[in-house]
């Protein structure tokens, strides 16, 4: 809608948009996995280690878990999360652990790089009624 009030004196645009659309900011962690970036939010991150390969266990053929500052948290490779092909991909035994915690579950997320902390715009189509 456009309003022009007196000449001279300037004009108002009014924008309207959908009630559906809407926007947000979310702040991240970059990370890569496979040449492939991902955002992490930043307010699920605790923090970022390099671990000692020495105190990755595995527990029963069920998966990679480490212990960190007395708690124990189970190792997610995003490699083999989000691999193309149907075959496990391994990001071997070198990479950074992103420590997160969200909905009381705690994890460490197997990166191979962390690039940094972005804000990046968020646009959902429609809101969100079931969290």
């Amino acid at each position: 809608m456009l309003s022009i009030n007196q000449s001279g004196l300037g004009c108002e645009f009014i924008i309207s948009l959908p009630s559906s659309v809407t926007t947000q900011i979310l702040v991240g962690l970059v990370v890569v996995v496979r040449d492939q970036q991902y955002i992490i939010p930043l307010d699920i991150v605790e923090r970022c280690l390099r671990p000692s390969w020495e105190a990755v266990s595995t527990i029963m053929d069920q998966g990679e878990c480490i212990r960190d500052d007395e708690i124990i948290y189970p190792i997610v490779r995003l490699g083999n999360v989000y691999a193309e092909s149907k075959d496990k991909v391994e990001t071997g035994n070198e990479g950074i652990l992103v420590i997160v915690n969200a909905k009381k579950k705690a994890l460490a997320l197997l990166v191979d790089k962390i690039l940094g902390i972005k804000k990046v715009v968020v646009k959902q189509k429609f809101p969100r009624y079931i969290s």
